[in-house]
């Protein structure tokens, strides 16, 4: 993922909506026990992110976390969770959907001394 050029394409009010698979995902943990090493992964992922570890990365190419989402692709559990009024489990969720924003810049140290004084 180019981060840093994602960040110098977006305006001041745009957003970056990134989708990963959910590292806590029950079904993967199961996968993990009861799969062959080689079945477990999509190859295509090189690594299991989080969306704490997804914030860090966005903090340092100048983005920050908007909203983080956790998504089912179960329809069934969809609907069951919609007619409950409550939002997705971490832990039932297969995908992470994080919105990121360009992050507020802050003034420089000397400004923000000289804005006190």
């Amino acid at each position: 993922m180019s981060t840093a050029r994602v960040r110098r394409h977006l305006g001041p009010d745009g957003r970056l909506v990134l989708t990963t698979p959910n590292p806590f995902y029950a079904v993967h943990f199961v996968e993990f026990l009861l799969s062959a090493a080689e079945a477990r992964w999509n190859g295509e992922h090189v690594a299991w992110i989080c969306a704490f570890t997804l914030g860090n990365l966005l903090a340092r190419r100048g983005l920050e976390l908007d909203q983080c989402v956790y998504f089912t692709r179960s329809r069934r559990l969809r609907q069951l969770l919609r007619l409950l009024h409550l939002p997705c489990p971490r832990w039932l969720a297969s995908t992470l959907v994080v919105v990121a924003k360009p992050a507020r810049e802050e003034a420089p140290a000397q400004l923000r001394r000289s804005a006190r004084a």
